[in-house]
């Protein structure tokens, strides 16, 4: 059931919008490069299920794990196979459930985005995970490079079947990408506080449930003065 905005109220929030509006920004949500060992003048064998490997991962930046890419290569001019593509949190090498998991069919060779948002991992500084891959029996090769120590990546090790790949002198083709964390206010997630989140407010000012309540920025299920001030003190975050 949604209630008529009183006058006093709904003139001081016509006044807040004039003030508040400016110039329109703005890019969605940007998904930000962390590590990456990206030369790759090496190739792997990950088809057969004897092939299991983890490449464990430092975190540069703290933030949701957005997605990674591999390098696919094509052997001898074979089609692409498959793998299963997994993700563990900590350091190698784990046998616990994964905690991010896909069958990974990819659609050619060269680099292949794996959106991981889904899986819900958010990392610090420092903290550790495996990027994982397990054989089907099928024509996969993925691509390898010799680590290069202060280079944009020099933290980490590949494994194979529970120890380092011949003393850690090779690593996986990866890059890994960390997203931006949600911001209080920002109620159509493009990544910053601004003039369309306060119309998206304003526009649902006073929505009450049942009734869903786009406006809503503090999770009480109304839109009201809480969330107005929940975005005015965020206003801008962001934002470039």
């Amino acid at each position: 059931m949604r209630y008529c905005k009183p006058e006093t109220e709904l003139r001081a929030l016509t006044l807040l919008t004039g003030i508040l509006l400016g110039a329109a920004t703005l890019p969605s949500h940007a998904q930000i490069l962390d590590q990456e060992q990206a030369e790759h003048p090496y190739s792997f064998n990950g088809d057969a299920t004897w092939a299991r490997w983890q490449q464990e991962i430092t975190v540069g930046l703290a933030g949701p794990l957005a997605g990674i890419e591999l390098y696919i290569y094509e052997e001898g001019g074979a089609p692409v196979g498959d793998a299963v593509v997994y993700i563990n949190v900590g350091p190698p090498w784990q046998y616990d459930t994964h905690d991010f998991e896909l069958f990974f069919d990819p659609p050619g060779p060269g680099w292949n985005y794996i959106d991981t948002s889904s899986a819900g991992l958010v990392f610090d500084v420092d903290d550790k995970f495996v990027i994982g891959i397990q054989g089907t029996d099928d024509n996969l090769w993925f691509g390898g490079s010799s680590p290069s120590p202060g280079g944009p990546y020099d933290r980490g090790v590949l494994w194979s079947e529970g120890s380092p790949y011949q003393d850690g002198q090779y690593d996986m083709a990866f890059r890994t990408y960390v997203g931006e964390a949600d911001i209080p206010g920002d109620l159509n997630d493009d990544g910053c506080v601004d003039q369309a989140d306060l119309g998206i407010l304003l526009t649902d000012w006073d929505c009450q449930p049942p009734d869903p309540c786009p406006g809503d920025c503090d999770g009480d299920g109304d839109t009201d003065q809480g969330d107005l001030g929940i975005l005015l003190a965020h206003w801008g975050e962001g934002c470039p």
